[in-house]
């Protein structure tokens, strides 16, 4: 099955390009313009929208989340760094007597 496209209008145009530099120009002209007018509109779109106050809102949270210290996991990590130090300095003060064998 054969897919016709119906591009007859569009080959019309795209056809005479670079064939004839004022309608060239003129193409761009009115794309430049169409192009402005939208951002234009946006733009004003967008300026009414922020100055009515319907965007860039955010509701409060009402509720807040109270976090508090365990006590007994503080407890735990504490003696693990004394443990930790307990045993660097025990390296520290008693140094391997072994030879590093890649010297």
């Amino acid at each position: 099955m054969e897919i016709k496209l119906h591009t007859e209008g569009l080959n019309r145009y795209i056809g005479k390009l670079g064939k004839n530099p004022e309608a060239d120009w003129k193409l761009l002209f009115v794309c430049f313009i169409a192009l402005a007018v939208s951002l234009l509109a946006f733009s004003g779109v967008m300026l009414y929208r922020i100055n009515a106050g319907e965007i860039f809102l955010a509701e409060k949270k009402d509720t807040q989340e109270l976090r508090t210290i365990d006590r007994e996991r503080l407890k735990e990590l504490i003696s693990a760094f004394k443990l930790s130090d307990r045993q660097y300095q025990l390296l520290k003060a008693d140094r391997p007597v072994l030879v590093d064998p890649g010297l």
